[in-house]
């Protein structure tokens, strides 16, 4: 199957259709609560590993929202994240 790549292979998104991919929300999500958007793409993880919504990160975190009940899997896959990310910052320096 020999396939070309050429203009016609190109397809602009629609506003709808960049809701499907994770880091069109994440860029949403940090300009509107102004936070940084590796911060928000983090989460996102998070949120896609535990099977947590989206919404609840949302509710919760930034528009801080504290009478939602804090979900233990998701603040502990958060924390794992992070202590790896730390982990491996200190080895590559």
């Amino acid at each position: 199957m020999n396939k070309e790549y050429d203009s016609h292979s190109i397809k602009v998104l629609s506003d709808v259709d960049k809701e499907d991919f994770p880091w069109y929300m994440a860029q949403v999500l940090a300009d509107k609560y102004i936070r940084p958007y590796e911060a928000i793409q983090r989460a996102m993880e998070v949120c896609s590993l535990t099977g947590t919504d989206i919404s609840y990160f949302e509710d919760r975190y930034l528009k801080g929202d504290r009478s939602i009940p804090e979900n233990e899997t998701y603040s502990l896959a958060y924390m794992e994240i992070l202590l790896d990310e730390r982990a491996k910052s200190w080895i590559s320096k």
